[in-house]
């Protein structure tokens, strides 16, 4: 019995890579180095040119069907059944989450001619949301220590329903 709990933590502490141990101490003039001159400054490519930086496998094809300004810092996306695209746009850094930055937005194929032409900010004021899942005619959206759930009872894009589901997701590691 106690050969399988070795064994069992074992393989619990590889699959996890091993990060039960103490982090080494970086070396000490790692500690103030600049390291600006060694990374690559690279510019933001433009919408418009962004597909040719794509390399895709022989018989896939890639579109772009939305871009700035109608959504930003996208992380997570979910298509409801009518066909509408839910996005959770991620602003700012997880050391800015109280301030709420953070926001669901829905895009809208009004001439349904494959790309998206409007756009709602569905839900904002979030803290750190990292996904969506349609259900029950709105979204189920995890922000951590939050599950919410969001709907629009009046057609108007924006979410006047909204309901904490469940509390209690650890903050410290909220991409996990």
């Amino acid at each position: 019995m106690l050969r399988r709990l070795a064994l069992a933590l074992f393989a619990c502490y590889s699959l996890r890579g091993g990060d039960w141990l103490p982090a080494a101490e970086p070396p000490k003039d790692s500690l103030d180095r600049d390291y600006a001159s060694e990374l690559p400054r690279i510019a933001p490519t433009e919408p418009d040119k962004a597909l040719v930086t794509f390399q895709v496998a022989p018989g896939f094809k890639l579109e772009q069907v939305a871009a700035e300004p109608l959504v930003a810092d996208p992380v997570a996306i979910a298509f409801d059944e009518d066909c509408r695209l839910y996005v959770v746009e991620m602003r700012g850094y997880s050391e800015n989450k109280d301030e709420k930055l953070s926001q669901i937005r829905l895009l809208v194929d009004e001439n349904a001619d494959g790309r998206f032409d409007k756009s709602t900010v569905f839900v904002d004021r979030l803290a750190w949301p990292t996904a969506v899942f349609c259900w029950a005619g709105g979204v189920l959206v995890a922000d951590a220590p939050d599950i919410w759930y969001f709907k629009d009872t009046t057609g108007d894009g924006v979410a006047d329903e909204r309901r904490v589901l469940y509390t209690g997701l650890g903050t410290s590691n909220v991409q996990a």
